[in-house]
C-alpha cells in the first residue's frame, strides 16, 4: 500500500499537468466566477493564519538537492523495474497512476472486469516491491 500511495503523491501533479491541456480545464480557459472563488478562497484562509492565536508555521516543502537525488534514484529504479512487467501490466499501471484513470474506467477500455484491473495493479505493484527490495532500494 505504502507504494501504490507513494506513486500517486509524487506522481499526482504529472497527471493534473498534462490532463489540464486534453479536457480544456487550463488555467487560463478557467471560468471568471471560478478564478474569483479560488482568489477569495486563497486570501480567506491567509488572513485566517495572520488572525489566529496560534498560527501555523509555513513549511517550504520544496525538495532539497539530498531529496531531488532520491526522488531521481527512486524514479530511475520504477522505471527499470516496470521493464520486468508484462505489457498489460505497463499499461494498466500507467492507465491508474499516470492518466489517474478509475479502476472501471479501465477495466472498460481494455474489456476485463474490475476485479481483474485490481488484481493486475496488486501483482504488478508487488512485483515492482520486490525489485526495489532486491536492488536494496527500499
Amino acid at each position: 500500500w505504502a507504494i501504490r500511495n507513494e506513486l500517486r503523491r509524487r506522481y499526482k501533479w504529472y497527471s493534473l499537468k498534462y490532463s489540464q491541456g486534453k479536457e480544456g480545464g487550463d488555467f487560463t480557459e478557467a471560468r471568471p466566477g471560478e478564478l474569483r472563488e479560488a482568489v477569495y478562497e486563497t486570501i480567506l484562509s491567509i488572513d485566517e493564519l495572520e488572525q489566529a492565536k496560534n498560527p501555523v508555521q509555513i513549511q517550504d516543502i520544496a525538495l532539497n538537492p539530498e531529496q531531488k537525488f532520491e526522488f531521481f534514484e527512486l524514479k530511475e529504479a520504477i522505471c527499470e523495474a516496470m521493464t520486468y512487467l508484462s505489457y498489460k501490466e505497463r499499461i494498466v499501471l500507467e492507465l491508474r497512476f499516470y492518466k489517474n484513470k478509475k479502476v472501471r474506467e479501465i477495466a472498460d477500455e481494455l474489456d476485463v472486469t474490475s476485479s481483474r484491473i485490481t488484481k493486475i495493479i496488486q501483482l504488478s505493484l508487488d512485483k515492482i516491491k520486490a525489485h526495489l527490495i532486491e536492488k536494496e532500494i527500499i
